[in-house]
This record gives structure tokens, sequence and C-alpha cells, in this order.
């Protein structure tokens, strides 16, 4: 047992954001020595910190920030042994030392830290601050997510600045998010929800898997960031980055070639791009500050960042005849900024508080394509991002032990703020012009709080214990975080007003008596009825119409884990844990109040792994481990399914009035989305994915490292909604449910409707048809990988990677991939259970074959290189049917995944660096360069085979039923073995790589 242990400066929760070191002090005879004295200094430490052998001749330092460090061994009759070691977040720098007869007094012996973590599992890659400025990446800290293996970017949402990164076929909105100990994680919708850039940070660390109990809550990857802090000298900067529109590649959808000539017709894919920018200017600048209040005691670091984009945007749908050619500003303001406090009032206690903040504004254009100019029906402010803090205690416990408290907040918003919001939005359908189905005037319309007008908030209180008995580390904690959502769904000027001429269904359904005359924008008079879409409190049976619907919503969060290390033999470690988490979520009926809508318990996730070091130095391991991961739900499906948020449709002959005029041409209509919410099927359980990893790693020489690792990973359960209830029988059409559950909604046990617009399918529209069981979600991740990495030598830091997998299933995550949806537990991939067939094949973000290499150099002169650059294969794609007006791509009409490839897609970004040393300030003007190759290539293409209600409708053909167009009909050919597509899009590139942009940028720091 550790006799000593001096505290060094953990700078939040211990396994989240710092390391230990430990190791052995052996004499000449192989004999350990007890009573050594061992020390520890680095710059990121706050004084010199001792500890002292046990009789076994071990020592351990718990709590260590990340960096590099110097450790020396001492005792009286031996040589002063030193070293150097490199701690990372969550690991342990394995340091053993060997003291010799002391030849002189002035003698010291140097060895070298070996650079693998021979006791641990998890696996993923660590960049620390130097790597990150040096690499071509961008200003989201995210981006050097990438730089990872086995990373790619997906179909999710991206609000704001965040970025969709997928793990290792795991899905955007599947990854845990840390920064400095905060779970910034977006409370919404599950994706990144905290955007800082490099300068803040100290330590990237992405843990792609084998990761401890500790971690929970996501089945991807836990991407963990450390901030700067301050130290004993001062140290600081500035900074600015500047691009625009000249410095960007012409994209390759480019404008179509009658551009400026009517009916602007287009080719290739230039239709998929509903905007050209004419004006696109970024440019940022900040300043950072670190240092001392009291040497030793009091630390602190400043820094602000302020992003400003300007852009005008030129639409470009030709399908658009009111704002082809228009151009519309948009402008960004984001001002980002990160604090840090780290407090050592006593020997044994260690306090810090941090605070950083992505706030952004957008301005002008806020909404989608422009269907007007008329600014009020798009133009306005959005609000996104805020700021977080936490507070971290820890206090050392007698010789053996560590505390650790936490209580952290994180912030997020997305508030729309229309201009014109008190002028109601008009679509004006009596418009004939071709092409042209309405023209929109007044104000922005729906404003739809789940997405678009919300704000939420995380707080979290966290406890760890950590002990270390003889062989033995053990670490107990847990936390409870509430996650909570608010905000607010409203149309501008209290309602949208549709004019619809009483002849648009071919013959007058108007009371001619009573419809008035309107005279349209083309000077044409007829007669209209008014269709009034507003918002509404309550339930169908008693409702009220209101200017907005407000809405709260929350999910209430416990977790507890223990996790244990146990150095069996020297060279072999055990490590054993489990986790438990429990999830209550809550909604929000207007008359009550909120109200627990459902809860997931018993998700016991239990961990095992092993590393043995067979070199017996420290300096390899073969290392396995096998997890259960469960994934947390975040607060998108509280407020969309558990609170109040109705719409209502009234029609009547009045442009003002919301009144139901019973004369009217139609009835009221009302969609339900109350306070009610949909049923949970008996016996749902939280989505979770089983995990298995077998690797080997050895380092060749001091700074060379390389291993080769099997991952397999397979979803275990799923957790979304179906739909096609019969809402006669069935508590409600639809249902909240495991996929191949054992209750009814899953299992079949409710009669189900069939949705379907196929005009051969004799129970289209009908219910009361028997239910259909729906079967289990199935994500199966297997692959094999190389990795080499150069730690800085001489100058060079290299990191090169070769990715053999494969990704198969029937559900691709909580992202819908397929459209980019991105509401997990309620996305549409289970609506109708015809969307299950042929639904098991590759997944869209399989890609067999993946490399990467990236490397640093930094030449003795002052010139820098950075270099990324990667190859992987094209995605697969689908052949996607026409189900109905709603769901107009959802059908696999073949097996998913084998109507071909993309083209394989290769990149590579540089950046160059010079410093210039004037005195104590460093001058560095720096060039960034990305998709250098501009190869833009295609990322997606439209998979929509048929469109609207095209199927083979002959009986007597042997393809009745069948989408598309029937052999030997129109330009289908006779001798086509399966009908053709109709959709002149289809297989038309919709998505491409970005084209090559150049970014200057100049730092002086000192």
């Amino acid at each position: 047992m550790i006799v000593g242990v001096g505290l060094l400066i953990p700078i939040s929760a211990a396994s989240q954001t710092t390391g230990k070191i430990a190791g052995t002090i052996w004499d000449e005879s192989n004999a350990a020595v007890p009573g050594v004295l061992v020390e520890l200094s680095g710059p990121r430490l706050q004084g010199r910190r001792s500890a002292v052998t046990s009789v076994d001749g071990t020592y351990r330092f718990l709590g260590v920030p990340t960096g590099a460090y110097t450790i020396s061994a001492s005792l009286a009759g031996l040589a002063v042994v030193q070293t150097t070691a490199v701690v990372g977040t969550d690991a342990t720098a394995t340091i053993d030392l060997r003291l010799t007869l002391r030849a002189s007094a002035e003698v010291t012996v140097f060895g070298v830290a070996p650079l693998v973590d021979a006791t641990s599992t998890a696996t993923g890659s660590r960049y620390p601050a130097r790597i990150l400025d040096r690499l071509p990446i961008g200003r989201n800290y995210a981006d050097g997510v990438f730089v990872q293996p086995g990373t790619q970017a997906d179909a999710g949402e991206t609000p704001a600045s965040a970025l969709a990164i997928s793990v290792y076929g795991a899905t955007s909105a599947e990854n845990l998010f840390l920064i400095d100990g905060i779970n910034t994680t977006s409370v919404v919708k599950g994706t990144e929800g905290k955007d800082i850039n490099n300068e803040f940070v100290e330590e990237l660390e992405v843990k792609t898997g084998g990761y401890q109990a500790e971690y929970g809550r996501n089945t991807g990857a836990v991407i963990n960031v450390i901030t700067k802090s301050g130290g004993d000298e001062f140290h600081g900067g500035a900074f600015g980055y500047y691009n625009d529109t000249g410095m960007r590649a012409e994209p390759a959808s480019g404008k179509p070639a009658n551009y400026s000539t009517p009916p602007y017709s287009q080719t290739g894919d230039a239709q998929f791009l509903n905007y050209a920018y004419s004006k696109d200017v970024r440019q940022e600048f900040g300043l950072d500050l670190g240092g001392f209040l009291l040497k030793d005691r009091a630390w602190f670091f400043a820094s602000y960042n302020r992003v400003q984009t300007n852009q005008t945007l030129e639409a470009l749908d030709p399908n658009d005849r009111a704002t082809f050619g228009s151009q519309f500003p948009r402008d960004t303001f984001q001002n980002r900024y990160s604090g840090k406090l780290t407090l050592h009032p006593l020997s044994s206690m260690t306090i810090v508080a941090t605070s950083f903040s992505d706030a952004q504004t957008q301005l002008n254009l806020i909404g989608p394509t422009p269907t007007s100019l008329d600014p009020t029906t798009y133009a306005g402010r959005l609000d996104t991002g805020g700021p977080d803090y936490g507070a971290r205690l820890n206090q050392l416990i007698g010789s053996f032990g560590l505390f650790t408290f936490q209580y952290a907040r994180h912030s997020e918003r997305s508030v729309t703020i229309p201009m014109g919001s008190s002028i109601p939005s008009i679509l004006d359908y009596t418009i004939s012009d071709s092409g042209v189905s309405y023209q929109k005037t007044g104000g922005f319309g729906l404003v739809l709080g789940p997405t678009s007008n919300n704000r939420s908030r995380r707080e979290t209180y966290a406890g760890a214990l950590s002990a270390t008995i003889e062989s033995l580390d053990l670490k107990i904690g847990g936390d409870y975080t509430r996650d909570t959502t608010s905000g607010a769904t409203y149309y501008t000027g209290g309602q949208r007003l549709r004019i619809r001429p009483c002849q648009q269904f071919g013959a007058s359904i108007c009371d001619p008596s009573r419809a008035p005359f309107y005279t349209n924008s083309q000077g044409n008079t007829v007669q209209v009825f008014y269709q009034h879409e507003s918002i509404a409190i309550g339930t169908q049976s008693d409702y009220r119409t209101a200017d907005s619907a407000p809405f709260s919503a929350f999910t209430g969060r416990h977790s507890a884990f223990l996790q244990g290390q146990w150095t069996v033999v020297p060279a072999l470690t055990v490590n054993l844990g489990v986790r438990y988490d429990t999830e209550g979520y809550h909604g929000d009926d207007p008359a009550t109040g909120p109200f627990g809508a459902f809860s997931l318990t018993n998700q016991w996730a239990p961990r095992l792994g092993f590393a043995w070091d067979f070199m017996g130095n420290g300096s390899s391991k073969v290392f396995g481990s096998v997890g259960r991961f469960y994934y947390a739900l975040p607060t998108d499906l509280n407020i969309r399914v558990f609170t109040a948020n109705s719409q209502v449709q009234t029609f009547n002959y009045d442009p003002s009035s919301t009144a139901q005029d019973p004369h009217a041409p139609r009835r009221e209509i009302f969609q339900r989305g109350n306070a009610d919410g949909e049923p949970v099927d008996p016996g749902t359980r939280a989505s979770y994915q089983d995990e298995a990893t077998l690797g080997v790693e050895m380092a060749l020489n001091p700074s060379l490292t390389v291993s080769l690792k099997g991952t397999y990973r397979a979803l275990g359960r799923g957790l979304e909604d179906r739909c096609d209830l019969d809402y006669n029988v069935a508590p409600a059409t639809c249902s909240i449910f495991n996929p191949g559950g054992s209750g009814p909604a899953a299992s079949g046990g409710y009669p189900s409707c069939d949705g379907s617009g196929n005009p051969t399918d004799p129970n289209a529209g009908t219910c009361g048809l028997p239910g259909q069981p729906i079967g289990p979600s199935r994500r199966f991740f297997r692959g094999i990988e190389l990795l080499a990495r150069e730690q800085f030598s001489n100058g060079l830091w290299a990191q090169a990677s070769l990715l053999y997998s494969s990704l198969t299933g029937n559900f691709s995550g909580v992202v819908m991939e397929t459209t980019g949806e991105t509401n997990p537990g309620i996305n549409a991939d289970y609506d109708y259970y015809q969307f299950t067939d042929n639904a098991f094949g590759r997944l869209e973000l399989d890609r067999p074959l993946q490399a990467r290499l990236d490397a640093v150099y930094e030449a003795p002169f002052g010139l820098s290189t950075g270099i990324g650059f990667y190859v992987r294969s094209g995605r697969p794609t689908s052949e996607l049917g026409w189900f109905n007006n709603f769901y107009t791509s959802a059908l696999n009409l073949v097996q998913r995944g084998s109507a071909g490839r993309l083209p394989t897609d290769y990149e590579m970004n540089l950046s160059l660096a010079y410093d210039l040393d004037v005195g104590a300030v460093t001058i560095t003007p720096a060039l960034y360069g990305f998709n250098l190759l501009n190869r833009q290539t295609p990322n997606n293409v439209v998979q929509a085979f048929n469109q609207n209600a095209s199927f083979v409708t002959d009986p007597a053909s042997p393809f009745y039923g069948q989408a598309g167009v029937e052999p030997g009909v129109g330009d289908c050919p006779a001798s086509s073995a399966a009908p053709c597509s109709d959709n002149p899009d289809y297989r038309k590139v919709s998505q491409r790589i970005g084209p090559r942009l150049l970014r200057f940028g100049l730092k002086v720091t000192f």
C-alpha cells in the first residue's frame, strides 16, 4: 500500500479529465525497494508532489492533470533516477524505475517513459494542443475528431455550428461530448451541443470503445475535451482567421447552363443546390491570457473569440419562379469565451471553476429556402448556443483515496424571432403561373417549438471516490442529471391563412352565395374560401385556440457505477465494472402541470476487460474487452410526444376569423399532439448495444507504436414508435415500443391500418386489418484496424490507419440516415410495418475500406507543415419507393444498400505555418487549405425510384403492383427486367464533398 501520496491538480472528475502515474522501484538485483522518495513536477502541476514507495516498492499518483511530467526517485546510498512521462486523460502511465549504487553524489541516470498504457482496455486516441494547433482542421474543436480512424460525417441534423460525427457506424446522435467533465451533449437532439475553438483546448481525447463503467448513456464514442488552464508563468496571445468567396473553388453543382433565360432548366445535380454564395466572408479574432494570481495556489485562464460570417445567397431553385436569381443576406455573429480558475487552498484540496460559451446570433435569412421576396416571410433573428459552467471539488482522503464532487450546468437554445411577428403568413393558391403552386406573403408562418423555438439546460450533480488497496484500484460513484427543455409553438400573426380557389378541385365546391370574390397579384378575380391554421391547447374534444402553445418537459436520470482494476501480476491487469442507469421521462399538461410519461429502468451495463504486457516492460499489451452500453433518449421525444402542441384547421369565407363556418366546403381538422401523447408499449425498455474488442499494441521504439485490433458491435435492442395502429381499438394511432418486443404494439396485438397509396393495394386506406408484428432492430459493425503512430520525435508526429469493416442491419440508428431525420425514438423507420420489407442489408454508413494519414512536421528553422489525407469506399445506395404523399421515399423496393455504391472518396487538407521569434514574442502566419484536390465527390444521390402513385396497374402484367413504369411503356425499354424509374432525378447527385477552400491565419503568442 502507498505510504504517502501528494495531491496533484485534477481538472475535473478524476477519470474524465485526469490520469494517473503508477509504477515500481527496483534495485539492481530485481528486488523491490521500499521507502524510496518519488517526486513529480511539471508545468501543469501546482507545486511539487511526492510519494514514498510501499513495502512492495510501488508508488502511485492519483488525479494527475494531462501533460508532460518529470519523475525522480531517490534513496540514500543509491543514485538519483529521473525520467519523463506523458499523462493522458483517464489513462495510466506506468513508470518503473531501477536504482543503482551511487557512483557520485552528482550523478543522475535518465530514462524514457513507455508510450503504451499497459493497463487500459479503452481504444481511441488523444490529441494535445500542440497537434491540434498544427493540423489542417476547422475552427470547431470537434473537427479534430475526424482525425480519429473510423469517423465520418453522417446525415444527422447540425444545429448552429455543430458537426455530425459518426464513429464506427454509430450515428452522430449517439456520442457523449464532455468538456472539462461537463456533459455538453445536446439536450434536445443528442448531437454535438457545444462549439468551442481550438485555442481554448489543452487536449482532445476520443474514446471509441472498451471504456470503463464510469461512462454511459451513449452507444457511440466518448469525446472528451480539457480546456486550458493557467500556470506559474504568464502566457497568452492574439489570433485571427479569414476567408472569403474568392478563396473557394466554384461548386461543381453550379448555376444552370441557361441561367439567364426562363424556364431555367437545369442538368446534372444543379437542381439540388438551393443557393449559390455570391458573397461569403468569414472573419474572426480572439485573445487569451493565462497565469497565476498566487503561485502554486491560484491559477487563471481566460480567452475570447469573435466569429463573424457575412453571406449573400442567391436562390437557384428553378421551380420557384418567385425567388430564382434573387439574393438574400444572412449574417452570423458568435461570441465564444472560455475561463478557468484553479485553486489549491490546502495540500489535500483542489477547487476548479470553469465556464465557456458558444452563443451565436443569425440575422436576416433564418428560414428555409425563401419562397417570397417579402422579407417578413423569411427574415428575422435566430439565437443558438449559450454558456456552460461547472465547479469541482477534489479532496484527498488520507493516503489511499480521492473524492471528487462536481456540479455542472449545460445550456443551449434555438430561439426564433421572425421579422413581422404580428403579421399572419398568407399562402395564395389562386396563382396559376406554370411551375408555381402558390405565392407567399406576410409573416414567417409556423415557428415550431421543438425544432426552432426552445431553450434547454442540463444540471448534473456527480460524485466519485477512488481508492487504492494493495493491487486493487476501486472507484465508486454516481450522478443525478436533469435535462429540461421549454419553449413555444406559434404562428406569426396568430394564424397562417391559405387562400384557396373554389375551382381548385375541378368543380365549384363553394356556396356561390357566400364565397367572396378575390383579385390576386396577377389581376385575376376568382371566388375563394379560406383555410385558417392556428394553435390549439387541450384535446380534440376540449380545446381552445391560442397565440402560442408553451411547453416544458424534463428527463430525470440517476446512475451508479462500480469499477475496479486488479493487478493480478505485474504484467496482467483485469478491469471489472458495472453501471446502472434509470431514466424518467416527463411531459407537461397545461391543466395539471408536469407528469411522468414513462420510465426506463434496470439498465445494468457490465464491463469486463484485460490487458497483458507480454514484453513485461510497459511497452506492449494484448488487450480485450466486452461490455454493454445503453442509450439515453434526448428531450426531443418528450416535447414532441408529451407536450401540448396541437394544431387546428378551420374553413370559412372570412380572411380574419378563425371560426369554422358550417357552410364552408370543408370541416374542421384537428391535428393531435396534445399532452396525452403516445402510449408506451408495456414492457418497453431502453436501447442498448453490446461490444467486444480484441487487440495488440506495441512500442517499436521510444516514439513509434503500432496496434492491431478487431471490434464487434451489435445493437441489442432499439426503441422507436410506429403509427399504423387502428386507433378504434389501440389507445392511439402511434405507440412507443421496442421492435421485436412482446407488447401488443410490437407483436401485432393491435389491428393495423394500411396507409399505402398504391392503387393496386386492395387494403390501401383500410383500418381493422390483422395486426402486424415488427421484428427486432439490428445493426452490426465488424472491423479490423491497423494503426501506427509516431509521437513527436525530431519534429515529427504522424498517425496512419487502415480500417476494413462492414456495417449491416435493418436500422441505421437514432439518426435515420436515408432522410437525415434526427428525432431519436420517434423517427419514421417503423411508422408503417411495410417499411421493414427488404430493410436488412448494407447500412448507409457502411465504408468497407477507410485509410487515413495525418501528420505534423516542425522544421528546425520554424516552418511547420500539417497534412490530413483520407481515402474511403463510397457509401451504398438503395432503391426507395413512394408510399404515400407524406412518405415519398420510405419503402425499400430491393434489399437495402444493394443499388450500387457512390464513388470512392479521397481528399487532402494541408496547413503551413512559420514561427518568427521577436524577443519573447512569436509571430505565426498560417495558411490552411481544405479539400485541396477539389474532387467534390458525390456524397449522396436521389434514391427515390418512383413519384407519387406510379405503379404498374395492369393485372395481366407480371410486374403488377410494382413501383415505377412497366417495361415497354414510355421510355422504359420492353427488354427491361423490371419496371423503370419515372423520377427524372433518380440517381442524380444531391450532395457533394465541399469545394477547395483556403483560409489565412495569424497568431501572436508569448
